[in-house]
């Protein structure tokens, strides 16, 4: 680097993903243009992301001050860079496929040549934190423990229709000290192929083998769920005591139809039951436009099937969750632009219900009316959370990244009181 030359400054020593990342430009010459460009590599895929910014007279920039001139992101905006990245190569979502660090490049340009550059990791496992594949006791998940001895709060994380298993999110938290449990509950070696008559003593069983282990306080076992996840998450804290908080990550207000091509079931079953539930309310219409984006590979949106559905009073009245049986706080995070269902409106509902049951207990929605059915952790990039796999989404990727990092918080703040 050059004598005179723009200089980066900043923390770039490794960091948690979910982690808010300081710097700033000195030394650019007084008014003139820097660009700054960011990469990643994750599981073989390329990211990238810039910003073109104009220096004030004493040659300073601060990205979370200064708008970029152009850019891969519009608005000033410290981790911009990171939400905006997009893929070098054709491809759609980042969805963390493991939990290896994700390795960084920053560098700057000042007139199409190449300045000073910058190589750092962000983690999702903190150095302390213990993994463990659990494949016992007909549970599928993997264990995080902080480090320490002293026994800590722990969080059951359960995921979405999409299956598989939210590696990302349980290290994440065992970082910030508790012990989480990522449970898989379908579509794995061993547990049900499709999303239908799931038995809701599975999730249970997970609480008892939680309730076992040294690290945790087996008064304060929290479930997170997303989605489907969500669904599943506030009717376990209706049937079991030792559920002291739920958060519901775009989660429903009902039981709802299984996800099976094949036969035509409730989500979930007890002692093998399958609960009341809304069935999935398909028009001529729906099939046809079915169809034609299966013929035209253009993406398909499923929120007017689900609103749909929920006008039958009848149905919806047998299949609400009564989630004022719940044993303790709830945190409820919805978008507003939720493609894939009106996660807005059940949170609502849910609201609704439990003010009508006098619930003692705190109870707090967070609606993004911008942002989509997509919630992760914060600063991950956000490119393709409006469609991706041949589903629309919702929501924008500066409106979805900044609805993930307030969220995020939300929840670290709803854990902390445990």
């Amino acid at each position: 680097m050059a004598s005179g030359d723009p200089v980066l400054e900043g923390n770039f020593f490794p960091h948690a993903v979910d982690q808010h990342l300081r710097f700033r430009l000195t030394d650019v010459r007084g008014g003139g243009e820097v660009t700054l460009r960011l990469t990643m590599e994750n599981g073989g895929e390329k990211w990238e992301s810039w910003a073109t910014f104009a220096a004030d007279r004493s040659g300073f920039v601060n990205p979370d001050l200064y708008s970029p001139l152009e850019g891969t992101y519009e608005e000033a905006d410290q981790m911009g860079l990171f939400w905006s990245m997009l893929p070098v190569n054709e491809g759609g979502m980042f969805i963390p496929g493991d939990i290896e660090p994700l390795r960084y490049e920053i560098s700057i340009e000042v007139g199409g040549s190449i300045g000073q550059t910058i190589s750092f990791q962000r983690f999702f496992q903190a150095p302390g934190v213990e993994r463990r594949e659990i494949r016992e006791e007909g549970l599928i998940g993997t264990y995080f423990t902080p480090p320490g001895e002293e026994p800590v709060p722990a969080v059951l994380i359960l995921g979405g229709s999409e299956g598989g298993l939210e590696e990302y999110k349980a290290a994440l938290l065992a970082n910030r000290g508790y012990a989480t449990l990522a449970l898989a509950y379908f579509a794995k070696e061993g547990l049900p192929e499709q999303l239908v008559d799931i038995p809701l003593e599975y999730f249970q069983a997970a609480l008892s083998w939680l309730t076992e282990q040294e690290k945790v306080r087996d008064d304060s076992i929290i479930v997170l769920g997303n989605s489907k996840g969500g669904e599943a998450a506030l009717l376990l804290g209706t049937l079991d005591k030792r559920v002291a908080g739920v958060i519901g990550v775009v989660p429903s207000s009902v039981v709802w139809q299984g996800l099976d091509q094949k036969r035509t079931s409730s989500s979930w079953t007890i002692e093998g039951e399958p609960l009341s539930y809304v069935s999935l309310s398909m028009s001529l219409m729906d099939l046809l436009r079915n169809f034609w984006s299966n013929l035209t590979g253009r993406p398909r949106e499923f929120v007017e099937m689900y609103e749909k559905s929920l006008q039958d009073e009848k149905l919806v009245r047998e299949a609400a969750i009564p989630v004022e049986e719940i044993g303790g706080p709830i945190l409820l995070i919805s978008g507003g632009d939720d493609l894939v269902w009106p996660s807005s409106e059940m949170s609502a509902a849910i609201v609704r219900r439990l003010r009508e049951n006098d619930f003692p207990h705190e109870v707090k929605h967070l609606d993004f009316p911008e942002a989509g059915h997509i919630f992760r952790a914060p600063y991950l990039p956000a490119f393709g959370t409006r469609e991706s796999d041949g589903i629309l989404f919702g929501g924008n990727p500066g409106s979805n990244s900044r609805a993930e990092a307030e969220s995020w918080q939300e929840i670290l703040t709803f854990l902390a009181n445990f």
